[in-house]
């Protein structure tokens, strides 16, 4: 008997591990965002209305579906895609160029769950309250009945959460604040469809919800109208990408000219002038398969955009930095040491194509010459001016930022050159002096000039030094590049270059010999130097 009761525990004791062990089987897949799935977004071209289909993790669902006008378009579009079953549709509102489509689509692709709010339009606006009684009618046949969202709702289709913000109630004056505003969040990329929400409703999102309407993506409230996108809504959102869904020359006069200055620091993409735009998120960037139809523009103060922001340059010498393309520094950093500089970015959420720099001379136009597709760059000696960098992202992005001015020349002079007669040689003191010696009657007058490479001159120095003397770099020094000198002398004469970067050489004229008179040394003295 005794093991007979054991072996019930024993299997007790099984059945529950077991049990704890399925536990997250039983538990919905979607119960919970995966990063790193993909998320496609089609904004839809269905003339003038909204409609965008999004696919996550093999599931489709509908935001919109723009007017009956287009369902042909529209239904043979999801056939094409593949889609043979809607997992959600959200119907913003009821107005007829967001639902009208879904009167012909419903009926052959079936919907497992329809959100719809609950305001209907009124009965004054009889086109758009006959038109909602009849896409009620559509969806009893169909056995569909809608759901009401509760603000902060959370739903997950496939790996992607998606939170309802609004509509806040149902008694709204206009009825289109009563529109659905749902936030999609896949991975840390996210989007936000705000259906035709006017300013009342986002004020109401901007009190309950502030910091968190921060979207990578912007649906355009209202195909752009001004009831709609404020200011303060707008900069609240904060998007890289705006969609503007409306009509190839609709009637209404969408986009409006007020929202696509309001939109200029963003890339604004247009279903009138794009048609279709598809969206693809992997969790942590966004492309696009459309080139922008209003390129972001770059911020007047940080001179960066959106999605190209945080530019550096580093390198050993932390005075040189980007700055705007247009910009001049002040004075020119002199630096006597080779410098190698690393150009990086933020991409936000879109990935980096290229990073490119062009070394750009003083009084020369970047515009000219061939960009180099490096992302670092060793400055070559005698080098004068800016460099200037392009970054380019994967959204067709492109922002210029160049270096401050600066000087890369690590030595004194490239050459120097002697004027006299007869012909004295001079010679560095770094290197070994032939043991050579010249003769000049009376008087012999020297001029002494250098190249002194991108920096330039900053003096010419001499001194004399009779034979028997030891040079001492520490005395008093001429500054003149006009060495004269009236015999009697028997000695050398010692030149210092020094340029604007601060490297310094002296040279050694060979052993000189002027017979008659006493030395005059530079007869006015005044010396030269910059």
């Amino acid at each position: 008997m005794t093991k007979f009761k054991n072996l019930s525990k024993s299997w007790y004791k099984l059945g529950v591990f077991l049990f704890f062990l399925c536990i997250p089987f039983l538990v919905p897949s979607s119960a919970s965002a995966n990063p790193g799935d993909n998320l496609d977004v089609y904004f839809m071209y269905v003339g003038q209305g909204d409609g965008a289909l999004l696919e996550s993790n093999g599931k489709y669902m509908l935001i919109d579906c723009g007017p009956r006008s287009h369902e042909s378009e529209t239904l043979a579009f999801l056939k094409e895609i593949g889609v043979e079953e809607l997992e959600y549709a959200i119907v913003t509102h009821g107005h007829h160029d967001h639902a009208g489509g879904f009167m012909g689509i419903l009926p052959e692709i079936p919907v497992k769950k329809l959100f719809l709010p609950n305001q209907a339009p009124p009965e004054s606006a009889k086109y758009s309250f006959n038109f909602y009684k009849e896409f009620r009618n559509m969806l009893a046949e169909q056995n569909i009945e809608p759901v009401r969202p509760q603000p902060g709702e959370v739903i997950y289709f496939g790996t992607t959460k998606i939170t309802f913000l609004a509509p806040r109630r149902d008694n709204y004056d206009s009825y289109n604040n009563s529109s659905i505003v749902v936030k999609i969040e896949n991975g840390d990329n996210s989007f936000l469809f705000t259906g035709d929400a006017e300013i009342e409703s986002e004020k109401e999102m901007l009190s309950s919800y502030g910091s968190k309407l921060k979207s990578d993506v912007l649906k355009v409230g209202h195909h752009s109208s001004w009831t709609s996108t404020s200011p303060k809504f707008l900069e609240a959102v904060d998007p890289s990408f705006s969609v503007i869904s409306c009509g190839i020359d609709n009637t209404a006069g969408f986009p409006r000219k007020r929202t696509l200055k309001y939109l200029k620091a963003t890339n604004v993409y247009r279903t009138d002038l794009l048609g279709t735009i598809h969206f693809h998120s992997d969790g942590t960037t966004i492309t696009v398969d459309k080139k922008a139809s209003q390129k972001a523009s770059v911020d007047a103060t940080t001179g960066e955009l959106k999605n190209i922001y945080n530019t550096k340059v580093t390198s050993n010498i932390p005075e040189i930095s980007l700055m705007k393309s247009s910009e001049k520094a002040e004075d020119y950093l002199y630096l006597t040491e080779p410098v190698t500089l690393n150009f990086s970015a933020e991409f936000g959420v879109t990935r980096r194509t290229t990073i490119k720099y062009k070394l750009v001379a003083e009084g020369k136009s970047y515009k000219t010459g061939k960009w180099v597709n490096r992302s670092q760059v060793t400055i070559p000696d005698n080098f004068k001016g800016a460099v200037y960098v392009r970054y380019a992202n994967t959204t067709g992005d492109v922002l210029i930022r160049k270096t401050n001015e600066f000087v890369v020349d690590t030595k004194a002079v490239n050459s120097v050159t002697i004027i006299s007669e007869p012909q004295v040689s001079f010679y560095s003191v770094d290197e070994t002096i032939p043991d050579t010696t010249i003769t000049a009657q009376k008087q012999l007058n020297i001029g002494i000039y250098a190249d002194f490479g991108a920096s330039g001159l900053s003096s010419i120095e001499y001194q004399l030094v009779e034979s028997g003397q030891e040079f001492n770099p520490l005395s008093k020094w001429q500054y003149s590049n006009e060495c004269n000198i009236n015999g009697p002398f028997d000695g050398y004469v010692y030149a210092r270059f020094t340029d604007k970067a601060g490297n310094s050489a002296i040279y050694r004229s060979q052993h000189i010999i002027v017979e008659g008179a006493e030395i005059i040394e530079d007869m006015n003295n005044e010396g030269i130097t910059q």
